[in-house]
């Protein structure tokens, strides 16, 4: 939750996968998928869990926040609109989506490629049409 508004998380299939396991071997407090190490109850400040994750993969400089980011980066990396990047990162504005706009120009490419196309044969119709035109080699 950002500034304690709620955000819909729609997971992959692989995270969906890993909770389901989790969910599935869970000895301690199985109403949660991640218990607390105290007592009962879940997991509230992942903050610990975290360093250990870090400490056992070998990443040292390495922020929770920058896995957001990195699946904002290939959503949009693969094609994915801005509008869908931002509902998946629960922007509230697309000022703070336009950043992965940055990343790739291949979808700009080709929405150029497909007006082009579309316009193509408009030009060999209109050349031999209109009185007073001429090509130009440039």
């Amino acid at each position: 939750m950002k500034k304690g508004d709620p955000l819909v998380v729609v997971p992959s299939s692989n995270a969906l996968a890993i909770l389901n396991e989790r969910a599935g071997t869970s000895d301690k407090n199985a109403d949660w998928v991640f218990p607390s190490e105290r007592g009962t109850g879940s997991v509230v400040d992942p903050k610990k869990a975290w360093e250990r994750v870090r400490e056992h993969s070998g990443l040292e400089n390495v922020r929770m926040h920058d896995l957001r980011r990195t699946l904002g980066s290939w959503q949009a990396l693969t094609g994915t609109s801005l509008q869908i990047i931002g509902k998946s990162q629960g922007h509230k504005s697309m000022k703070a989506t336009e950043v992965y706009a940055r990343l790739t120009t291949e979808p700009v490419r080709e929405a150029v490629e497909k007006a082009t196309q579309k316009m193509a044969p408009h030009w060999t119709e209109q050349q031999g049409d209109a009185e007073g035109t001429e090509t130009i080699d440039i």
